[in-house]
């Protein structure tokens, strides 16, 4: 089941001058992923959930350390550039390669060290063609190494629900046009 649990609609209030370009446009005093913080910190209280998914934009090693501490697992979408270490020794001695690099047998997830995050996580590699033939390649980060590439993927897939919703109040309730509401995440 997928159902929506916090909205944070992002008031843009303090004045930012580029003197480049002589503009002034504004930005929220709380970033999104301290609203993404406080919105976990007061669903523990009142949510059950396994796996906190979200996109790239919330694949900080902070929010990875939350996620954990919390007692869940994420995840994420990661950055094709982001680096990892192939062991615990690899780590220790600071060989860290970009996920693009990495060579994915069988198209499984690999067990593998992000630089800022204590645990071992999954990686995997999707590829998909897109409407105009072209390829795109998502990556996903996982705490929960237990999972196959199957299970990641299906457990991904149920985040577009929120973009769904995400689209029908921008779309329904012109909410793009006034505001802008906290990027999908679902419990």
């Amino acid at each position: 089941m997928s159902v929506p649990i916090g909205v944070e609609l992002v008031r843009k209030t303090v004045p930012v001058y580029h003197p480049k370009t002589h503009l002034t446009t504004y930005q929220s005093p709380t970033t999104k992923n301290e609203y993404l913080q406080q919105l976990l910190r007061v669903a523990q209280q009142q949510v059950a959930y396994r796996y906190l998914l979200a996109d790239s934009w919330y694949a900080s090693a902070e929010n990875m350390h939350l996620v954990r501490a919390l007692g869940h697992h994420f995840v994420f979408a990661l950055e094709s550039s982001r680096t990892v270490a192939l062991s615990a020794q690899a780590r220790a001695a600071g060989q860290f390669q970009a996920v693009q690099t990495l060579v994915f047998p069988d198209t499984q997830p690999l067990r593998v060290y992000l630089r800022s995050v204590r645990e071992e996580v999954l990686v995997s590699r999707q590829v998909f063609t897109n409407q105009d033939g072209s390829q795109g390649i998502l990556y996903l980060v996982s705490s929960d190494t237990d999972l196959n590439q199957a299970q990641l993927t299906a457990i991904y897939q149920r985040r577009w629900k929120v973009e769904e919703y995400h689209k029908s109040l921008k779309q329904n309730a012109s909410m793009s046009n006034c505001c802008y509401a906290l990027p999908g995440w679902r419990a």
